[in-house]
């Protein structure tokens, strides 16, 4: 499915940048709408998670600085959104009514970002965020496993701004069920690419001609794909996928997300966690 609607959550942090301009380069490849939503904790949750036993002058202390630091964070990131609204000279609009081209629209709620996620997510076609190879503020983590495990839509993950995004793609194919969502979900951009490559790692757990398995399938979509069987080496087995990917100068990679939810955690697989500390080219995941 082409993206036409496309949800960029903001936390404040100096990362928000980054998601902006990555799902701005998406929307204006597809005539997208962005749909930029801020999630405010609700003040009570900071009480609830230290528990009981709090004085009243405790809890009043904790909702007050819980309020302040994301009044801040919001303040930020309303902040970004006006300057790349500015700056790419975006129509911002109110609904979905007479639209055309690329448009913007900032809401906000309140209540806990990894639970409103899900049915944000639910209703779009795509999820964009960006990550630090060194950051690892758990809210943002447990908003990105929500919206991978919970809502059945791919998300975009990208740790830097790119000129391109989809010229030369990569997929890291193994033959199993979530590498099969990612690729349906990325056939826009294989359609529109002008190289694809798809990677296939050499393992007890993955057969080598799965690649070319794919491969034929792509070309019954028109789509021209070149295999290369990967042997990883010393290397674990993504950072051996990234690097040939680098080589060959992908600006997008495609694969799934591999783990499991127990008690809404994700317990990441080793490819899905090199990608939230790896800093290469932007990565659309599906569960």
């Amino acid at each position: 499915m082409t993206p036409k609607l496309i949800l960029v959550p903001l936390s404040g942090a100096d990362t928000d940048r980054v998601a902006l301009e990555t799902a701005l380069t998406v929307a204006r490849r597809f005539e997208a709408h962005l749909e930029v939503l801020f999630v405010t904790p609700d003040p009570k949750d900071s009480v609830l998670v230290l528990g009981d036993g709090l004085s009243t002058l405790m809890v009043e202390e904790i909702m007050t600085a819980s309020e302040t630091v994301w009044g801040e964070r919001r303040k930020a990131a309303r902040q970004c959104f006006e300057a790349l609204v500015a700056e790419a000279g975006l129509r911002q609009v109110a609904g979905p009514e007479g639209r055309t081209g690329v448009t913007i629209r900032w809401r906000e709620t309140v209540g806990r970002a990894d639970e409103e996620i899900i049915p944000e997510g639910q209703l779009v076609d795509l999820m964009v965020f960006s990550h630090r190879p060194d950051h690892h503020e758990l809210r943002e983590t447990q908003v990105l496993e929500s919206a991978l495990l919970y809502t059945g839509r791919p998300v975009l993950l990208a740790a830097k701004s790119q000129p391109t995004l989809g010229r030369i793609v990569a997929i890291a194919w193994n033959g199993k069920l979530e590498a099969g969502r990612a690729v349906s979900a990325a056939m826009p951009f294989l359609a529109a690419a002008e190289r694809v490559h798809i990677l296939t790692l050499c393992s007890a757990q993955t057969y080598g001609g799965e690649g070319g398995r794919l491969a034929d399938a792509l070309a019954w979509r028109g789509i021209a794909a070149a295999v290369s069987v990967i042997e990883p080496g010393g290397a674990p087995s993504f950072a051996a996928l990234t690097r040939r990917a680098a080589d060959l100068g992908s600006d997008l990679m495609v694969m799934g997300a591999y783990g499991h939810s127990r008690v809404r955690e994700l317990i990441l697989g080793g490819a899905t966690r090199h990608v939230l500390t790896h800093d290469g080219p932007a990565v659309l995941l599906a569960h």
